[in-house]
């Protein structure tokens, strides 16, 4: 029993030793503190007095994307003149530079030393603010609501900071930017109403960075001068620019900017030829065409100073067109008409109604020996002649094109319903016969109409 006894105080005693020993182990063990994340959500704007100071000293940038580009930001200026500010986006190129639209850059003095650039707290970043403190260069533009023109000029400036910001730099890509090219805009896009609120106060002026797909579309009816890489300004499909947006940098798959945002036309769709239209399209600088003004006499490349104009472009798709849908009713026509000539399908330019035309053309003419033979009435000599007096009249068909375009506003060549044509054709044929050669007369006379026939000369010499 004193063995029973003995054991069972041993028992408890080991007990009370292995709990103390679970509960040391426990105790010195620290807590796992759970896992905090940075909160990005964009807090209620409060109520500012309505003041311009008041909403520029309000004035912040948000970012709340998980790709938030370090070098994206916003521009806050007083405009004394408005009697408000004014607001847009701006990249970080340098330690102290930014990058934006010259249309942004406040003219005057004062005003300049109440501009800002605001910076987003991301995930590698704190939140800035910093004064700017001269403008390195900016293009010549003079905005104006009322007319588009401004739209087709270079819209960009280079701003020094007052002091550096250690912050991701934007890259930018001088090699132009070609058709159909996917690019991403960020924009610091304006998040709060510029109504006043009960009180009379307003909201303080909250952006957030956004981002949108844009491609870029060469030969749009809007921007006909972007019909190659380096064109001056780049018209962009799928996106709109809107107020706060301008300097948006469009960046490529690598993430670097091939252009600049500045502006947009519409953000509505129309309809024509009962088609649905869609009239978005972007207006952006071309990076290559941009003199920064950072290095000493840098050159542009020639090609963006070259203007285009509408109907230069609708020549040169006209040039480029594919004629095989044509070529089909052509060759059904010259199969039928190669008694006499061998034909080729000739590209013109109509005179008087600026129309492109595609008209069967004389190639050559065939050896007379070939004709049907008949008796001539002007020179019983010559069985083989099978027109009286010299003379061939043949119906051409003749394919009018004209400028439309597509549901991308892109131009393209519609072709018009097509007209005949009477062709008269008057020459020697005993020149012919001796040189191989003659100079033909031929008029052009639209059938059905009361316009005069249009005359002209050629050699025509026979088919080899």
């Amino acid at each position: 029993m004193a063995l029973i006894l003995l054991n069972s105080g041993l028992m408890k005693t080991l007990i009370a030793l292995l709990l103390s020993l679970i509960c040391f182990a426990a105790c010195s063990k620290k807590e796992a503190k759970p896992e905090t994340r940075p909160d990005f959500s964009i807090p209620e704007a409060p109520e500012v007095p309505a003041t311009m100071w008041g909403l520029f000293e309000a004035a912040r940038v948000f970012c709340d994307i998980q790709d938030c580009p370090g070098y994206i930001g916003g521009m806050v200026h007083v405009e004394y003149l408005a009697g408000g500010i004014g607001r847009c986006t701006v990249s970080l190129i340098a330690d102290d530079l930014i990058i934006t639209n010259s249309h942004c850059v406040p003219k005057d003095s004062t005003e300049l030393s109440m501009t800002d650039a605001l910076f987003p707290r991301t995930r590698e970043f704190p939140e800035e603010r910093v004064k700017i403190r001269a403008v390195v260069t900016a293009s010549s533009i003079e905005r104006n609501e009322t007319s588009p023109d401004y739209l087709h000029k270079k819209d960009f400036a280079v701003l020094r900071l007052a002091q550096p910001v250690r912050r991701t730099h934007l890259k930018i890509d001088r090699n132009g930017v070609p058709d159909n090219l996917k690019l991403t805009a960020y924009s610091a896009d304006p998040i709060t109403s510029h109504l006043p609120t009960k009180s009379g106060h307003q909201r303080a002026p909250y952006a957030k960075i956004t981002k949108q797909e844009c491609v870029s579309r060469q030969g749009t009816a809007k921007v006909p001068s972007y019909i190659q890489p380096l064109a001056e300004i780049v018209a962009l499909g799928d996106c709109t620019i809107l107020s706060g947006d301008s300097g948006s940098p469009l960046v490529d798959e690598k993430g670097e900017a091939r252009a600049f945002a500045h502006g947009s036309i519409s953000i509505a769709s129309a309809t024509l030829e009962g088609r649905e239209i869609d009239t978005r399209l972007a207006y952006a600088t071309n990076a290559a065409c941009m003199d920064l003004g950072l290095k000493a006499a840098e050159v542009l490349p020639p090609a963006c100073s070259v203007k285009v104009s509408i109907d230069e472009v609708i020549g040169q798709l006209f040039g480029k067109a594919d004629p095989a849908p044509i070529e089909v009713e052509f060759n059904k026509w010259r199969a039928a008409h190669s008694d006499f000539f061998e034909w080729n399908l000739k590209k013109e330019v109509d005179p008087k109604t600026q129309l492109w035309a595609l008209r069967p053309d004389i190639a050559c003419i065939k050896d007379p020996k070939l004709w049907t033979k008949q008796p001539s009435k002007t020179s019983p000599l010559l069985t083989w002649i099978t027109s009286p007096q010299d003379e061939i009249v043949e119906s051409l068909p003749l394919w009018h094109f004209k400028g439309t375009i597509d549901n991308k506003l892109r131009l393209s060549l519609k072709v018009v319903q097509p007209m005949s044509f009477e062709m008269i054709a008057h020459f020697k044929t005993e020149d012919l016969i001796k040189s191989r050669s003659v100079k033909m007369s031929i008029s052009l006379r639209q059938l059905n109409s009361t316009e005069a026939a249009k005359s002209g000369s050629e050699v025509i010499k026979i088919c080899p």
